[in-house]
């Protein structure tokens, strides 16, 4: 018996390794007829059941491709190349013939000009890599019927879809995705994602989107950002396309049958109206199934003042390597319980003024109203007696959020361009709790209970504005470009508590009440504003020299007045109640040196900052401080691009 546990021990232990076993390398080379290497190239693994991509790669500088981890079976391998006929023929791959399966050089032929047409309109590659770019062809992905982009994004190799709707492109976050070049909505990628409707969308295109400064001056600074843009079908770029999708139902008890009278609804709309150079976009939702709506973006615009532009004296140190992996406006907090209704809409209207002027504006407005409750019953065994708790809480929370975006880029003439970014968002917040528990003793005897209410009233606003100007001097890499911004933020908030405990004797009489009720007012005005010039000289072979400097100021005004009530009167208290100001700007300058190559770039470089901090509390017997920091800051990044779907970085910069 002993020896038949111990196998089937070892059999446990040996499972993963043997499933691992079964795992296969594919290789090969690409040629062409005279059997040069076809750098560049791209190669796919097709399933030969319905021909879907199921991973793909670049051939290497001698043309080299290589496939890892592959299970067994039989596949279609498919190689494209410009200005050659596609290459195409089945792959069966058996781990017992080893652990590698070599198809040698694989030969690609010239397409005539006729072939070429023909070939064209015959064949749809699913994924083509164009420089930095990888490019799905949305038609080569199966969805069902009435499916948003997501659902076609979750079928892209080297995409993946989180539960909370964010999205990764080769395991990094994308930070944009636009619709035809443009943005979409401000620029938060799940509006378009989970709204336009999968089968309007052409090409799927994955690519690091370098900064408008380094596109408008050609001086690469080093920037990215993954970036996903939705190449429309032609019939959708001039004219009506959109989506509807609603549902109702009744609740369902845990015994099967409908309960209650409460009525589930849930309903979506995507309306679109494309014409070159101009789109229009509306949004619309409502549901009580606990989807909330539009973004995290409105809740953390309400749930606190910006950020400050900078501090001091730290460091920060950052390495990333990235890869393809293995081969309605919901948002989800990770908090589902209660009962959450919704209503959220929003407009997106890009227009283009000639070719020489662009605006993209969007507004979104949401509500929320959501309803908690909870009992429990709690049991404790303890060696000086049992004891047991019951508890009960309720809440309701009812959120309205707007936020506009503006962006306007005019171009002056080829060698001037001028850009404003704006963006506003004002929150209102209603909150109201309660909650009571009894704590019973031996004999379930009444020892002391507790009751407290909560309920507050919050709003927020928050507008930001940038202007940028940038030149580009007549000697190619010579630029110049300055910016003003500005903040203001402002945050108001009233709110009362009141706590009662009641803690009884033996005979279940209250021997002692004690009462909590207090008022709170809070305020927090926060402006800010700086300006900032940069300066980037030539030095020949894609070598610069950059030069920069700038002032920022953040003034924080905050009031907190709380007041103890007893008996229906308000009492100052001096201990809890805050007032304090603070004032913190500095001038930073600085030099630095970039080199541009075409597979790498990177800078160095090195700031002095000077900075000062006023600060004043008026609460107490009050306090006032004023110093000055004086710090270098140095700063370097590197970029290596071994293809479009795999880099290295690495950041380095202080504060």
């Amino acid at each position: 018996m002993k020896t038949k546990y111990a196998l089937l021990f070892a059999a446990l232990l040996l499972f993963p390794l043997l499933l691992h076993a079964q795992k296969v390398n594919l290789r090969g080379t690409v040629v062409d007829t005279a059997s040069a290497p076809l750098a560049g190239g791209t190669v796919m693994l097709l399933a030969t059941s319905d021909s879907a991509l199921l991973a793909f790669t670049r051939t290497g500088e001698a043309g080299d491709f290589t496939f890892r981890n592959l299970s067994e079976g039989e596949y279609l391998l498919r190689c494209t190349y410009f200005g050659y006929q596609s290459f195409q023929q089945p792959v069966r791959l058996e781990a017992g013939k080893g652990p590698v399966t070599d198809l040698g050089t694989l030969q690609m032929q010239l397409r005539s000009e006729l072939l070429s047409e023909v070939e064209i309109k015959g064949e749809a590659n699913p994924v083509t890599l164009k420089q930095d770019t990888i490019e799905f062809n949305a038609g080569s992905f199966k969805v069902k019927e009435n499916a948003v982009v997501e659902d076609l994004l979750k079928k892209l190799p080297g995409v993946e879809v989180e539960r909370d709707g964010t999205v990764r492109a080769q395991g990094e976050e994308v930070k944009n995705v636009m619709v035809d070049g443009k943005k979409f909505f401000g620029n938060d990628p799940k509006v378009a994602t989970k709204n336009l409707p999968a089968d309007a969308v052409d090409k799927v295109q994955v690519f690091d989107k370098k900064s408008d400064q380094a596109v408008f001056s050609g001086v690469d600074d080093g920037q990215r950002e993954k970036t996903i843009n939705l190449e429309l079908k032609e019939d959708k770029k001039n004219g009506w396309f959109g989506r509807a999708v609603a549902g109702a139902g009744s609740d369902v008890n845990a015994g099967g049958s409908d309960g209650g009278d409460e009525l589930r609804f849930e309903g979506n709309l995507s309306l679109n109206r494309f014409k070159p150079g101009q789109q229009i976009s509306i949004l619309g939702m409502g549901n009580n199934v606990n989807q909330a709506g539009f973004s995290i973006d409105d809740y953390l615009a309400f749930s606190g003042a910006m950020r400050q532009m900078m501090g001091g004296g730290g460091g920060r140190v950052q390495l990333q390597f990235s890869q393809d992996g293995d081969n309605d406006l919901p948002l989800d907090f990770g908090d589902n319980q209660g009962f959450l209704r919704t209503w959220a809409g929003g407009v997106n209207f890009n227009q283009e003024f000639g070719k020489k002027a662009d605006l993209n504006s969007s507004y979104m407005y949401s509500n929320s109203d959501k309803e908690y409750g909870r009992t429990s019953t709690r049991q404790s065994f303890l060696p000086g007696g049992d004891f047991s708790t019951l508890s009960q809480s309720a809440e309701n929370n009812i959120t309205d959020n707007h936020r506009l975006n503006l962006t306007y880029d005019q171009k002056i003439d080829s060698f001037n361009s001028v850009q404003f970014n704006s963006a506003f968002t004002y929150s209102q917040r209603e909150a109201f709790s309660g909650s009571g528990s009894q704590t019973f003793g031996a004999g379930q005897v009444l020892q002391n209970e507790g009751n407290r209410t909560y309920q507050s009233d919050a709003s927020g606003t928050n507008w930001t504005g940038n202007l940028l100007f940038r030149h580009k001097f007549a000697r190619k890499g010579r630029n110049f470009s300055a910016n003003v911004n500005f903040g203001l933020n402002n945050n108001d908030s009233e709110s009362s508590s009141i706590s009662e405990n009641k803690f009884f004797d033996d005979g279940g009489q209250a021997a002692r009440v004690d009462t909590v009720a207090q008022d709170q007012l809070f305020a927090n005005d926060v402006g800010n504003w700086g300006a900032r010039g940069t300066y980037t000289e030539p030095l020949g072979k894609r070598r610069y020299l950059e030069f920069n400097y700038g002032y920022f100021r953040t003034e924080n005004r905050a009031d907190k007045d709380v007041y103890n009530v007893t008996n229906g009167e308000r009492y100052y208290d001096d201990l809890l109640s805050n007032t304090y100001t603070n004032i913190f700007g500095y001038h930073r300058g600085g030099a630095g040196f970039r080199i541009n190559r075409k597979f790498w770039n990177g800078s160095i470089g090195i700031d002095a900052q000077s900075a000062t901090l006023e600060g004043e509390v008026n609460s107490g017997q009050g306090a006032a401080v004023k110093q000055q920091f004086e710090h270098f800051l140095p700063r370097m990044d590197f970029q290596y691009q071994f293809a479009p779907s795999r880099n290295l970085r690495f950041f380095y910069n202080t504060d």
